[in-house]
């Protein structure tokens, strides 16, 4: 197939810049920095030294370290790549000899190694580069911090796939719970208002202590009030309350002493 015309490209090129075994210059040495360059001229021809050539088999493998390349597979020494047109160890690597061999690092305890470096070992909410440094099962590192991917939770040990939180329920089937602006309370924050005492509630949203009870108005009865205050009608006797509604002379543990009320308790 006819190579079309080529415009010529002023370069420095070694004078006896010449092809690998097995390979052939392309238009008596055609000049090139990139492969790139031999590519959009001829299909099959990479730059060599300066040079397009054929991108024969002969070409791979045939640098030694140090050498001229454009490509790493034309690096003949194993863990190599073509650097800077030069075939040097890749990372975590260093040459020793005739090999690149890896590169044994040795961190403290509290360290780990990640690519070469070591890195501290840090848990969940601490500062992060790399996941590694994350010591928790199903760790992430998220904006520079451990956390646990969407959908977990941490459980002081480990990520766990986050339960959907069902309604909250107590112990005792006749008992409600405690809720607060829509929220369910946490007694482990908070106290329990009086009717309401605390209890642990596994299943409610991955375990979360809540205030079970009955709200103290519903077991309290109603109380006579002086006429015009909001201070209760005090009593002496049993029968000293005479009132309709309120006709229960008791002892309220509310206002500290007896009341009027339209129950036992008040």
């Amino acid at each position: 197939m006819a190579i079309p015309m080529l415009h010529l490209l002023v370069l420095i090129v070694p004078v006896f810049a010449q092809c690998p075994s097995g390979s052939v210059s392309l238009l008596d040495n055609y000049q090139c920095i990139t492969n790139v360059q031999c590519q959009n001229q001829a299909p099959g021809y990479i730059c060599y030294n300066g040079i397009c050539c054929s991108d024969g088999t002969d070409t791979v493998n045939t640098v030694p370290y140090g050498g001229y390349c454009t490509m790493s597979n034309q690096c003949r020494v194993e863990n190599a790549k073509c650097l800077n047109n030069h075939c040097v160890c890749d990372n975590e690597y260093s040459y020793i000899g005739q090999a690149c061999i890896p590169v044994i690092v040795n961190c403290a305890s509290n360290e780990i190694n990640v690519q070469g470096s070591c890195f501290r070992k840090v848990s969940y909410g601490f500062q992060c580069e790399h996941v590694e440094q994350c010591v928790y099962e199903g760790a992430i590192c998220r904006d520079g911090l451990c956390r646990c991917a969407a959908g977990f939770v941490f459980d002081n040990t480990k990520c766990l796939p986050q339960i959907t939180p069902g309604p909250a329920s107590c112990q005792q089937p006749n008992a409600t719970v405690e809720i607060v602006n829509g929220v369910v309370k946490n007694c482990l924050y908070e106290p329990c208002k009086v009717g309401f005492f605390c209890e642990y509630n596994a299943n409610f949203n991955n375990g979360q202590h809540i205030c079970c009870g009955n709200d103290a108005n519903d077991i309290y009865g109603v109380v006579r009030m002086l006429p015009g205050t909001d201070k209760p009608l005090e009593c002496s006797a049993v029968n000293s309350c005479t009132y309709v509604h309120t006709p229960n002379c008791v002892m309220s543990p509310r206002y500290g002493y007896k009341v009027c009320c339209s129950t036992m308790i008040c």
